[in-house]
């Protein structure tokens, strides 16, 4: 994988070399513009768009710079996409590598005489001792490098390599039998550091300085744990050249023995031997995993370490694949006991999992009885759904009803950061030259408009216009729309009200007036405003559908005289960018509109601001 890596790296820097000779962008354009609008010209906010900016040729602008940190991050974009296709890959893990990739402080013992009554005792222990009765002492000692105390009116007492009980035992014996009447008691009061060799197939061997209070588990999760060519099941014990004993992780970690988690003492030798046979077992078991293999086991140890064959079994086979002969075989189930296996080896238990569904649901919200979150069937549809929710109430206004799908919402997003990245390098290549359409934009406008695209965009997003209206669909059973897990349907209150939003000189809620038209609903707000932008006037309606109003045309009665208001309808003027010529205003407002970038907004959206 290292090596594909490198390969497309190589092969990625390549290509991009030639993109150093593109042109730059006119350095008075860029300076012009303030410093967040520069970052999105230049590098973009949108992690989506990573197609190539020309610039032209007159920059004064260090190109190669600009170049060399696009280039670092289409580099570290590509390690990343290739880091997450090796993780995507599944992989058995050997038994027990996870004990070890947890903290490692996990594992090791806090310096504190929290002990056993077997804990060995050794020079550098700190020992409390308190006599109460006619000596009454309280004092600390230490153990010297003879391996004594010296204990106040008795002198020295040699108590290195007993366990603690012993210790216990021998000085209350010493002090009652020397003192009538006095009680002595001992306490392990600080801890010795040990210094424990760990060696052969570990991460990190060396000599460590361990407390001594650790054990053999403590020892191999400071060293990093073990080698994939490790053993987890023969690890030596050695002290003073003599071998203590060997320890099988897999009775600790499978078995919870823990009788050969050995105590630590100064000088100890850990060594890890060289792996024995690795064999993986998936499938049908309760842990699929690479386990280790002693010479004499067979595959029952291996169905025993993997937690036996689960209910998940089909079939009366097993399936044996050989490494070394590039094969493999079916082998019945009551003949696999006492088969032998080798290094490399790998068993399939075969196995059926059902596939399980998940709960359906849809969200219902607005003017019906019984508002709420409701589970669905495979077969809803809309008027099953309203039904659950009681129905409409009396002031429900089915024809601004809205029908907000998460699909929808997904592609609503993915194709409008799209159509802005789109519109940034339309203004950059617009920023070179005069002849260019965007040629007269200027960095005011450009931010003006920038900034009108962020503050609108995806207001209507994920919006479905279907029909609502129970009688309509009643009367056409094919309109009753199909609802699908993660919908959501809302039914606003009537209001007999038309909003008027956007560049008007008094914007805002005005009456329902049958009849009128838009010019008439624009005149009760005060007219346009100075900057509106009279060929872009929109009309959205309750159900969602939009008309695009030349406004100048609809004055002459040509094209736009028969347009429809309604209760709740919306009618948005948007503001003028620029003093443009016609074809750059189509090119922008046609960009603008595509990408629903001004505020095509909903009810929904209105009722949520108020």
């Amino acid at each position: 994988m290292d090596k594909y890596k490198k390969s497309l790296l190589v092969i990625f820097l390549f290509l991009f070399s030639f993109a150093l000779y593109s042109q730059d962008a006119n350095d008075d354009f860029l300076a012009g513009l303030p410093d967040e609008v520069l970052k999105e010209v230049i590098g973009g906010d949108e992690e989506e768009y990573k197609e190539d900016i020309f610039f032209s040729d007159n920059s004064k602008i260090n190109k190669t710079s600009i170049e060399l940190q696009r280039l670092i991050r289409e580099t570290k974009n590509l390690e990343y996409k290739l880091n997450d296709l090796e993780e995507d890959t599944p992989r058995l893990k050997r038994f027990g590598e996870d004990i070890f990739q947890t903290v490692q402080t996990t594992f090791m013992p806090i310096n504190e005489p929290n002990v056993d009554p077997s804990y060995i005792v050794d020079v550098g222990d700190g020992i409390r001792l308190q006599v109460i009765g006619s000596l009454n002492i309280d004092k600390k000692i230490r153990v010297s490098r003879d391996g004594s105390i010296n204990i106040p009116e008795i002198g020295k007492v040699f108590i290195a390599g007993l366990e603690l009980n012993e210790v216990n035992n021998m000085i209350k014996k010493i002090i009652s039998d020397s003192f009538i009447g006095n009680s002595a008691f001992i306490t392990l009061d600080e801890i010795r550091n040990i210094k424990v060799y760990i060696l052969g197939n570990v991460p990190s061997p060396g000599l460590y300085t361990l407390n001594g209070n650790s054990n053999l588990m403590h020892a191999l999760s400071v060293a990093g744990g073990i080698l994939d060519n490790g053993s987890y099941r023969d690890i030596e014990l050695k002290r003073n050249g003599v071998l203590i004993g060997s320890s099988d992780l897999y009775s600790i970690l499978i078995s919870g023995d823990t009788s050969s988690n050995y105590s630590l003492r100064s000088g100890d030798v850990i060594l890890v031997k060289p792996t024995m046979k690795n064999i993986s077992i998936s499938g049908a078991v309760s842990r699929p995993a690479i386990y280790e293999l002693k010479i004499d086991e067979t595959i029952d140890e291996l169905i025993a370490f993997a937690g036996n064959i689960t209910g998940d079994f089909i079939d009366d086979f097993l399936i044996l694949s050989r490494v070394k002969q590039n094969d493999y075989e079916k082998i019945a189930l009551d003949k696999i006991s006492g088969l032998k296996l080798e290094h490399n080896d790998s068993i399939l238990v075969p196995f059926f999992k059902p596939e399980v569904s998940s709960i359906k649901t849809a969200i219902v919200s607005g003017a019906v009885h019984s508002p709420g979150e409701y589970n669905i069937s495979d077969n809803e549809t809309l008027v099953s759904l309203i039904n659950k929710a009681g129905g409409y109430k009396k002031d429900a206004y089915p024809f601004a009803g809205a029908l907000i799908r998460q699909d929808a919402l997904e592609k609503d997003k993915d194709f409008q950061n799209r159509e802005y990245g789109n519109l940034i390098k339309f203004l950059i290549a617009g920023s070179a030259g005069a002849e260019s359409k965007a040629g007269m934009m200027t960095a005011d406008s450009t931010t003006e408009l920038l900034e009108e695209i962020r503050n609108y965009r995806s207001s209507n997003a994920g919006r479905y216009s279907v029909e609502f209206d129970i009688d309509r669909i009643d009367r056409d059973p094919t309109s009753n729309s199909k609802i699908k897990d993660g919908d959501a349907l809302y039914i606003p209150e009537f209001t007999n009200e038309v909003y008027l939003l956007g560049e008007l000189n008094d914007p805002g809620a005005r009456r329902y007036v049958p009849g009128a038209s838009v010019k008439d609903y624009i005149d009760m707000a005060g007219g346009l405003g100075q900057n509106s932008y009279q060929d872009g006037i929109i009309v959205i309606n309750p159900d969602g559908t939009t008309n695009l109003v030349d406004y100048s045309r609809f004055l002459n009665l040509k094209g736009n005289s028969r347009i429809d208001i309604y209760p709740h309808s919306v009618i948005f003027v948007p503001r003028e960018i620029a003093k443009l010529d016609e074809l750059t205003k189509s090119s922008y407002i046609a960009q603008i509109v595509s990408t629903a970038s001004l505020p095509v907004l909903t009810l929904i959206s209105i009722i949520d601001r108020d």
